[in-house]
């Protein structure tokens, strides 16, 4: 998409300042990871990570996996744009793409990353919803790519909620929070495309286990 010199203006102060924002929040936060161990184990075996979240977990993850030149799957609308450039300042890399527009292609060339030894990250019920749903490309992307899925979550003692279609969260300062990792999941080769939705019904209930558990931390954190 082409944009005007002053819109590029206006996403360059954006994304150092969203980014800016991102990284002294996060540095505050006093964070516990459960089940690093899965994470670590995919790391060993010399695969890649596709990390699925929820989108309103979003913030703090740009944070805690800054600067691997991860790619994530954008839009290409201008919240995307956003979204994009501050996320390139804490050192991740982009596909420019959705679940609806320019799909197929955006997947293609994120199998392509994976191939070439990147991690990926994506958010199921992202860009706009509806919340805590799954959709079809993340299967298929971990199918033709033969890499694993590690589900993730995360949560806070202290965080404001945003009134967005996700409820966007963000941690307040110096607040304690968990990160929570879930068991990796494979999907084989072999899988017909009817069976997708089996597999999306699993990673939403591993996604679902995951923040309830975690609520349940943060209710018994001091």
């Amino acid at each position: 998409m082409s944009w005007k010199f002053k819109d590029k203006i206006l996403f360059s102060i954006v994304g150092f300042l969203g980014a800016a924002v991102i990284y002294l929040l996060g540095k505050t936060v006093r964070i516990k990871a459960i089940n690093l161990q899965h994470h670590e184990n995919i790391k060993k075996s010399g695969k890649q990570i596709i990390f699925a979240f929820w989108h309103n977990t979003l913030f703090y993850f740009a944070y805690f996996f800054r600067g691997k030149q991860i790619y994530t799957l954008s839009s290409k609308s201008r919240d995307g744009e956003y979204m994009v450039r501050s996320l390139r300042n804490l050192g991740y890399n982009s596909v420019r793409g959705s679940s609806s527009k320019g799909a197929a292609k955006s997947l293609v060339e994120i199998k392509l990353k994976l191939d070439n030894g990147y991690d990926v990250g994506f958010t199921p019920d992202g860009p706009r919803g509806p919340i805590y749903s799954t959709k079809p490309g993340i299967i298929w992307t971990a199918k033709a790519s033969g890499q694993p899925i590690l589900p993730m979550t995360c949560d806070f003692k202290r965080k404001w909620v945003l009134k967005s279609w996700d409820k966007f969260i963000i941690p307040k300062p110096f607040s304690k929070g968990i990160i929570y990792f879930g068991e990796p999941i494979i999907i084989p080769k072999d899988a017909p495309k009817e069976d997708y939705a089996k597999y999306e019904k699993i990673l939403k209930e591993k996604l679902d286990y995951l923040r309830d558990r975690t609520a349940e931390f943060i209710d018994k954190m001091d």
